[in-house]
């Protein structure tokens, strides 16, 4: 399934806003420094933490796009989003990907060799191994191969598959969340939403309720 990629930037307190002042020097047509924008930001939020912006003229929908990077904590920076500037509207996963790629390839991979900085760009496309075990994931699969997906959790054995991934799932505490779980079931297994959504309340209230019983314990 294709997700948006996230970039991380990693360093000692002391030199992660230096080295992102170093990309952002680096910036050349058709990429810009916005300062600007991340001043105006700033002090719009209550929450003082470092951000930047970036602008990349364009030859999309959008005359240009701003690209975001915010402090998350003391060792990491990421970029949070990329937006229209002054426009309405959103990119596509793909417009997102391939600008988000840009930035990374052109101006942070070569600077973080050279200044020995920990940078990653996350992949385009995830499968259900990457949110949760192979054991997990077979659990799933087998249930949707078995299942009357007309009527997902009329029969007793249906749910009773669908209850054993849930449990799978919380045992080995999934990343996988209810919205990822809905493309997932549309996108990848072309269910209609209705029966997405039928699943994924199932599966959160289940993930919810095991939560809770393990607090209360």
């Amino acid at each position: 399934m294709k997700v948006f990629r996230n970039l991380e930037i990693a360093a000692d307190p002391q030199r992660l806003g230096e080295f992102v002042e170093l990309v952002l020097h680096g910036l050349r047509d058709p990429w810009s420094l916005a300062r600007d924008k991340a001043q105006e930001s700033l002090a719009r939020d209550f929450r003082p933490t470092a951000r930047w912006c970036a602008r990349r003229a364009w030859n999309g929908p959008f005359s240009a796009v701003l690209l975001w990077l915010r402090q998350m904590d003391e060792n990491r920076v990421e970029v949070t989003n990329i937006v229209p500037d002054a426009a309405s509207g959103q990119l596509s996963l793909d417009e997102y990907n391939t600008i988000v790629e840009e930035f990374y390839r052109a101006y942070v991979a070569p600077l973080a060799v050279q200044q020995s900085v920990a940078a990653s760009l996350s992949k385009s496309e995830e499968t259900l191994e990457d949110w949760m075990s192979p054991q997990t994931a077979t659990l799933l699969r087998r249930y949707l191969s078995l299942a009357n997906l007309s009527s997902p959790l009329a029969h007793p054995n249906d749910e009773q598959r669908w209850e054993d991934f849930i449990v799978a799932a919380h045992n080995e505490q999934s990343s996988l969340d209810g919205h990822t779980l809905r493309r997932w079931l549309c996108e990848d297994q072309r269910l209609p939403d209705v029966i997405a959504m039928e699943l994924v309340s199932k599966y959160e209230f289940g993930r919810s309720l095991l939560s809770r019983a393990l607090i209360a314990v």
